[in-house]
Formats: C-alpha cells, sequence, structure tokens
C-alpha cells in the first residue's frame, strides 16, 4: 500500500472523478478533496495544501488547468500532474511552462495512474530536499559572512536572528531571541529579540536555568521543543497568544554559551530539517560568541597591560634616564625623570649585570634580552624580564638606549605552577594508557600518584559490586605519618550513608574542610569517618553513562584541617572518568565473551540437530526401501518427501524463533496441514480440517517425533478415509496438562479403520512409524477408537 497522501482532483466531469477516486483509493490515497473548476481549484489548493493535485487541462469556466496551476504553483510549490483528452500546441505549450510533473491521457488507465503519481511524489520529494539542501547552504553561508563584518557583536547576533526568522521554507513565525548565558550571576540574559513586545522584552529580560522553556534548554543542555503552551511555559505577559517553541541551547564542547529561541505556530510538528539547520546555526553563534569573548579578554588584557608596573624608558650611554613612565617613577618613588640613574632601580647583582653584560652585548647586536630585578617601594627585590634596545643617530652622531621591564613575579609563581600542571598532566597520561591497555590496570599507581602529588595522609578507590552499593574491592594507600593514626577499611556499605549518595546521584563531589562541619543529614558519615580519624576529605563519584555509581575516589587528612583546591577536585573527577571507561570497556568485554560462548555452544547444538536428523532420514529412506513392495515409485517419494518436510519445517520454525530449544508448535500444525491437503489435492473434495491446539512452545526433540506421527496419520485420512465419499471433517488435538503430559489425537469421520485389522500388526512403514514412534520415542501409550470413524489417541510425558 502507497504511503497516505492528499491528492486533489480537479475535473469537471463527475464519473471521471469517481473513478478517479475509486482507482487512487484503492492504493490508499487521500483523494477527500475534489474541485471542477480552475477557480475552486485555486482556493481549495490553498485551503488544504494537498501532496498533488491532478488537474484536467481542458476546465469549464473562465479559468483553465494551465492558469488555475499557474496561481497555486504561485501560492506553494505542489507537483502536477495534467490530464487531458486532446490539447492544441498552444495550450500544451502553456501547461509546458507550469512545469508539471507529468501528463495522462485519457481515459487513464489504473496502473499508468499509479506509477506516475508515485514517481511524481518522489521526483518532488526529492526536488524540494535539493531545494531545502541549498537554502540551508545560502542562509549558512549568508550567516557566516556576517561574522567577517566589522559591526558590534549585538549588530552580528541581530542580523543572524532575523536571517533565521525570515527563511521562507522554515515553519517559524517572525519572531525570536538569543539569550547569551552570564556565568557569574547564573542567569540568561536577553541580547538580542526580533517581533518582542516592549512589555515580553522586560519580562524576558533575565531568565534563570530550569525556568520556562529557554531554562530548561539551558540546565539540559539539549533541545526543548513544544507545539503549545504547556506547564512549563512558566513565563507569561498579556496579549500572549498561541504558540510554541524552539529553544536551542549554544554550546561549545560541555559548556553553554547561550540559547536560540524561536516561535513556530501553535500545533507545528518538529521536523528534522529545521533541528538539522538550528543545530548548524547555534554552532555559528557559538564561534561568534567565543570569537566576542576573546576580543573582550584581548582589550581587557590590553588595559591590563597598560596598567601595569612595567617599566618603560630611555638612557643615555652612562645610565642617566632622558626618560622613565609613571609606572618606572612609581618604582623609584620619583615624579619626574631628571637625575635618575640606571643604577638606582636596579640591586647591586643586577646592575653588574646590566653593565657588564647587557649594555655591551645590546650595542655589539642591537638587543639583549634577559633576567634581573628591580629595587621595590619597601626595598625588596622584584623580578623583571628586561629589554635593553641599541639606538644610534647618526646625524647627531650620538647614541642611547631603551629600556623595556615587566615584572615576572606571577610568572614565577607561574612556572612552578606549570611545572606542578605538567608533573599531572603527565602522571593523567600513564594513568589514561595503563587504564586502556588489555592488561589489569595497576590501581594503586593510580593512589600513589593522589598521594604524593597532594601530599594527603590516605587516599582511596572503592569499586562497587554491580547494582548494589556494597563494596566489591578496596584499594587504598597511606601517608608515612598516616599508618599508626587509622585503620584499613575492610568492607564499606555506602547504602547506609544516605546524604552522600543523594549527593553522588547529583554528580556532585563532596569536599569536607572540617568533619564536624558536614550537615545533620550526614550524621552516619560525620561517625563512621569520624572513628578513622579523617578530619578532612574529597570525595567523587565514579559514574557510567547511565549515571550508575561505580565506585568512589577519595583522598582525606588524618587529623587536620585541609584547606582543599579546585585542582584537587578537578583532577580526582579526570581520573574517575578514566576509570569509569575502563570499568565499562570491562563490562563490554565481558559480554562480548560470554555472547561468543554462547554462539559457540549453540553451534554445536546446531551440529549435533543436524548429524541427527540426517541420520534420521537415512533410516527412514532405509525402512522406506524396505517396504515398497508393489507400491508405485512416485507415491513412495511422495510419501518420503512428506517426512523429510514435516522434519524440515520444524527446524524452520525454530531458526525463525527467538529460543532455538522450542517451536510454537500451532503455527507449525497449520503449516504441516496446509501443505499435506495441497500435497494430496484435497481441493475436489469438501473436507474440513479442524485445529484444537493452544500455544503450546514444544521441545524439539518431542517436537520431530510429533511431527512424523501427525504426518504420517494425517497423509492416512487424506488418502483412506473417506474413499469415493466427496465431504469429511478431519480433527487434530493437542493438549498440555498441568501433571507434565501431553495428549495427541488425530480423528477422521470418515469409513472408518479396518475391524478385521491391528494397526500394531500391520506392515506397512507409516504405521509402524507411528507405533515406535509413540511407545518408544516418546514413551507413550497409543490407542485406537473405531466407533465414529477413526480416531488415534495418544498420551505421553513432557
Amino acid at each position: 500500500m502507497a504511503e497516505s497522501k492528499k491528492i486533489m482532483i480537479v475535473e469537471d466531469e463527475n464519473i471521471l472523478v469517481i473513478n478517479a477516486q475509486k482507482m487512487l483509493k484503492k492504493y490508499g490515497y487521500d483523494v477527500s478533496v475534489t474541485a471542477s473548476t480552475g477557480e475552486e481549484a485555486v482556493i481549495k489548493a490553498e485551503e488544504n495544501r494537498p501532496d498533488l493535485i491532478l488537474m484536467d487541462v481542458k476546465l469549464k469556466g473562465e479559468m483553465d488547468g494551465v492558469e488555475a496551476a499557474r496561481q497555486i504553483q504561485d501560492i506553494y510549490s505542489v507537483p502536477i500532474v495534467f490530464t487531458t483528452a486532446f490539447a492544441d500546441d498552444s495550450t500544451m505549450k502553456r501547461a509546458r511552462e507550469t512545469t508539471p510533473f507529468g501528463y495522462l491521457i485519457k481515459p487513464v488507465k489504473e496502473k499508468e495512474l499509479k506509477s506516475t503519481i508515485d514517481i511524481s511524489l518522489y521526483k518532488h520529494k526529492m526536488e524540494m530536499q535539493e531545494r531545502h539542501n541549498r537554502e540551508i547552504q545560502e542562509s549558512l553561508n549568508a550567516i557566516l559572512r556576517i561574522l567577517l563584518e566589522p559591526i558590534p557583536f549585538n549588530d552580528q547576533l541581530l542580523r543572524i536572528l532575523e536571517i533565521i526568522v525570515s527563511i521562507p521554507w522554515l515553519t517559524f513565525q517572525k519572531k525570536g531571541a538569543v539569550f547569551i548565558f552570564n556565568r557569574e550571576l547564573n542567569v540568561l540574559d536577553l541580547k538580542v529579540s526580533t517581533g518582542f513586545s516592549n512589555e515580553q522584552t522586560v519580562t524576558c529580560k533575565e531568565v534563570s536555568p530550569g525556568h520556562c522553556l529557554c531554562g530548561w534548554a539551558a540546565e539540559s543542555k539539549s533541545i526543548i521543543f513544544s507545539n503549545h503552551i504547556d506547564e512549563n511555559h512558566t513565563i507569561r505577559y498579556d496579549k500572549m497568544t498561541p504558540h510554541g517553541h524552539y529553544c536551542i541551547p549554544i554550546m561549545s564542547g560541555r559548556e553553554l554559551l547561550g540559547v536560540l529561541n524561536l516561535y513556530v505556530s501553535e500545533g507545528h510538528q518538529k521536523i528534522d530539517m529545521e533541528e538539522r539547520f538550528l543545530l548548524a546555526t547555534t554552532d555559528i553563534l557559538a564561534a561568534l560568541i567565543l570569537q566576542n569573548r576573546s576580543l573582550e579578554k584581548m582589550k581587557r588584557l590590553t588595559d591590563v597591560i597598560e596598567a601595569t608596573s612595567d617599566i618603560v624608558g630611555i638612557a643615555d650611554m652612562e645610565g642617566n634616564f632622558t626618560y622613565l613612565n609613571n609606572a618606572g617613577l612609581e618604582v623609584v618613588q620619583r615624579d619626574k625623570t631628571s637625575g635618575i640613574h640606571l643604577k638606582d632601580i636596579h640591586p647591586e647583582w643586577a646592575n653588574k649585570i646590566v653593565f657588564e653584560d647587557a649594555i655591551p652585548s645590546a650595542f655589539e647586536s642591537g638587543k639583549w634580552r634577559g633576567e634581573s630585578a628591580f629595587v621595590g617601594r619597601d626595598g625588596e627585590e622584584i623580578p623583571v624580564s628586561q629589554v635593553i634596545l641599541s639606538h644610534s643617530d647618526t646625524a647627531e652622531g650620538f647614541k642611547y638606549f631603551s629600556t623595556i621591564a615587566r615584572d615576572i613575579s606571577d610568572t614565577k609563581k607561574l612556572e612552578k605552577e606549570i611545572i606542578k600542571r605538567l608533573y599531572f598532566e603527565e602522571n593523567l597520561l600513564l594513568i589514561a594508557k595503563i587504564f586502556g591497555s588489555s592488561q589489569a590496570p595497576d590501581v594503586y599507581q593510580v593512589l600513589n600518584f593522589l598521594g604524593d602529588a597532594f601530599q594527603v595522609d590516605v587516599a582511596y578507590i572503592f569499586l562497587l559490586r554491580n547494582k548494589s552499593y556494597k563494596t566489591e574491592k578496596i584499594y587504598d594507600w597511606f601517608g608515612k605519618e598516616a599508618y599508626n593514626k587509622t585503620s584499613h577499611i575492610k568492607e564499606l556499605d555506602f547504602s547506609g550513608f544516605p546524604w552522600t549518595l543523594k549527593r553522588f546521584s547529583e554528580d556532585e563531589k563532596i569536599v569536607v574542610y572540617d568533619i564536624e562541619s558536614l550537615p545533620s543529614q550526614a550524621a552516619m558519615e560525620r561517625e563512621f569517618w569520624s572513628s578513622m580519624k579523617m578530619e578532612s576529605f574529597v570525595a567523587a563519584p565514579i559514574k557510567n553513562k547511565e549515571n550508575e555509581l561505580l565506585g568512589v575516589t577519595m583522598i582525606a587528612s588524618i587529623g587536620k584541617k585541609t584547606e582543599w583546591t579546585k585542582e584537587q577536585a578537578r583532577i580526582i573527577r579526570i581520573i574517575n572518568e578514566i576509570i569509569s571507561n575502563y570499568l565499562e570497556r570491562k563490562e563490554a568485554r565481558n559480554k562480548i565473551a560470554s555472547s561468543l560462548n554462547e554462539k559457540e555452544v549453540l553451534l554445536k547444538e546446531i551440529h549435533h540437530r543436524v548429524k541427527n536428523n540426517l541420520q534420521l532420514i537415512s533410516s527412514l529412506m532405509y525402512l522406506q526401501s524396505q517396504n515398497m513392495g508393489d507400491k508405485d515409485p512416485m507415491e513412495v517419494l511422495n510419501e518420503s518427501q512428506n517426512r523429510i518436510r514435516s522434519m524440515a519445517m520444524i527446524h524452520e520454525k525454530l531458526y525463525q524463533s527467538t529460543d532455538f530449544s522450542s517451536v510454537n508448535f500451532e503455527d507449525y500444525l497449520r503449516d504441516l496441514t496446509g501443505t499435506l491437503f495441497h500435497s494430496y489435492k484435497i481441493g475436489e473434495k469438501m473436507i474440513s480440517l479442524n485445529l484444537e491446539v493452544g500455544e503450546i512452545p514444544l521441545d524439539v526433540n518431542l517436537a520431530i517425533p510429533c511431527a512424523l506421527i501427525i504426518n504420517e496419520l494425517l497423509s492416512n485420512a487424506l488418502k483412506h478415509a473417506f474413499g469415493s465419499v466427496r465431504e469429511g471433517k478431519i480433527t487434530i488435538v493437542f493438549h498440555y496438562s498441568e501433571n507434565n503430559r501431553y495428549t495427541l489425537i488425530v480423528k477422521d469421520n470418515g469409513i472408518g479403520f479396518p475391524k478385521d485389522k491391528d494397526f500394531r500388526e500391520m506392515k506397512t512403514l507409516g504405521m509402524q512409524l507411528v507405533k515406535t514412534l509413540s511407545e518408544k520415542q516418546l514413551k507413550g501409550a497409543i490407542e485406537l477408537n473405531r466407533e465414529q470413524g477413526t480416531e488415534f489417541r495418544i498420551d505421553f510425558p513432557g
């Protein structure tokens, strides 16, 4: 059945309309919209927006089909297929100018009509997709060009917003806003808007994360879409009309930069293409925001440099300053440059560097760069990075030099910090490498790093049991001073720490400077850690992608308060992510190994079944060869084929199911009996089949002998039970009782089993199979009832 599409039929002959509707309804099309004139077609097309229009070229009235098609396509893009019995050249030329998707010559054939509509819909879909992709690219290019324009940041944002809301193929109202996230105040600031009233601008000036739709987008860092005003739309204003929203977070990695808010009509359905375009747009907005942030940082940096204590001066060959800036004057505590010598601002050891090395080198090579020191306001030495440049005025015939010096006290501190940071990074890379290898990781190397790097007394990594808050493994590290002050933790159950679990569920680390400062809700935690002599600690959760707690990393001080740093918490969080990734990979590897083992067992089982069934088929063929007698060879082959097919169908059902050990016997019997009826060509006789079988999953070891028994008894009934009688009934019953026993009944209302024959003594292969499979294979009992036709009843254990 074709995909449901709305097709408008424009035809002035009512019989042709009814005929077309009948043909198209057959293929699932909605053909409820019809028109008989061109004027009516234009109106109904605008109201109903059909997916395709089947348009007669010649229509009654002043407007023909060609003019109607032209006016409709001015309203919106829709594929039009013309129908005509005949048309002159000028009319067809006009028709071609409307770029129809096809022509159909009346009378229209059904298959031709369907194929033309299918092709037209597909072609239009591809054209619209290509057009949208092209318009997306053009829109993105227009937005990108704005980034290069030398205009203020707010103007750039507004220009981009105006481009987005004015794109014709996007189903937005011409209304929207861009919010910038203020990290210091933790609010979304309304930066620019279009289509907002004054009241709305004031109302939406600041939005808190988690408040209203934009706030939800900021808090969840995911797209929030609503096609109506729901309970989450908490910000309301006067004269607010029904509408919906796209609220798209503007992200840089995991960092929230802002939110793009666009209005859509009430009831609007979200479109993937819209969402992809908006995500690309927010990437551009993120780049623009980061670019603006960088420019602001550069401006602030320039202001800072101009206001620093950097010294800029010019001196003659003897070292007398002819110019010294305000920063330099402040250092030497003078209000003017006159009378200041280079030696006045350097300590004695630095003057030796300047006069014996720096100045001679500068006049030899043009520049000297190095480190020296200044004498500060209180006589302390200030390390500086200094540059001395030599200059010569050939016209006047004299030389001089300039000096630029910058306080590098912070740089020296930073160097130490960088060395420390490099130490952290190198160890983190090493830890990541250890946990990324296939070998079992050395967890104690992580603890040694934490202990040495942060100079703590104890460090722990607690790994929890699967879906449990109890520890499965505890790794610990003790500093030299901690061995005699605390003890090992042998096991721990975090379910006894509800306050801690609540913090961990919110993905928060726990930083404690003083154990006594823990809130009353953390009484259990305070009691336990106090018993371990821990005064201060940091604990952070190890969690997987499903936000499940896998473990805890902890560092602590024994008997003393510690002011923990953000850097320490950050390092622990990174280590926890590394451990989490390792644990998830380990679990995945275990699942893969388990899956491979299951498949190996399954393959062995399949091999065993195939081998047994081949042996069974071989035995059946041998028995058949020994019981051929005077039978027609084709009949013998047909019987053998039916037996083998009954077994094959068991395996077909078996491998189609999710459980490879059992089959749905009801489904199997329906297929088997249908095949046998067809095989014995029962269509000429009015023989009915009644199946009384529940949905019983039957083990394959029971299913195959049952299948062979039913095959033999049903075949006998179809061949012998009715003779020349044209009507009859065969019933197959298969039940399972609560005492773990099965009952199989195959009966017919035919001429009956011969009274002078004992089925147990019969030499035919079929009856021998029925008796042997029932009593030997199934360990059951078989009975024959000849009162009303023939009824075989077999009871066997499960």
